[in-house]
């Protein structure tokens, strides 16, 4: 079941807490798994923010919750579908939009593509003509050089990769 909430790292955290005990009244059953999706975004230019970022992993791993983050952005994940990123130097958000824009209007049927943030259609060109498997490598890459930085310092990276494992 996904549920959007539009929140900060902890707060879709806590919705997804307040949703797994929901879901185990509804179904009378403990609950498999529950997987969180959120980027670090602007997280650490506020010490306000770095805090909550940081307390949604201390607030998942409480509550048996797995997360999927990016830093800086999602669109990294989508972007890993078409290239190497350089894992020292740190991609922001904007670059990562443009880059992506640049890869999916290299091929014939997207040259007219226009990406909008927040716009869902990128998923599908992403689906239509990136690869999925080049991008769960590269990902994998990228959490090997920085998995041991706390999330919030580890730019550019993703763990989408793991839930994408999972499904």
């Amino acid at each position: 079941k996904i549920v959007g909430t539009g929140r900060d790292p902890f707060g879709v955290v806590q919705a997804a807490i307040a949703e797994k005990s929901r879901m185990k009244n509804e179904i009378n059953k403990e609950i498999d798994e529950v997987w969180v999706v959120f980027d670090r975004d602007d997280a650490h230019l506020n010490p306000s923010k770095t805090q909550r970022f940081t307390d949604a992993f201390a607030n998942a791993h409480d509550h048996h919750i797995q997360i999927a983050f990016s830093n800086e952005v999602f669109e990294l994940w989508l972007l890993l579908h078409f290239k190497h990123i350089d894992p020292v130097k740190p991609l922001p958000r904007q670059e990562i939009y443009q880059l992506l824009a640049a890869e999916i209007t290299e091929f014939p049927a997207y040259e007219q593509f226009e990406y909008v943030h927040g716009n869902p259609s990128v998923v599908g060109a992403v689906f239509s003509i990136g690869n999925e498997f080049d991008a769960i490598t590269r990902a994998k890459k990228l959490w090997h050089i920085h998995g041991n930085r706390s999330p919030i310092e580890a730019n550019p990276c993703t763990k989408v990769h793991l839930l994408v494992g999972r499904l």
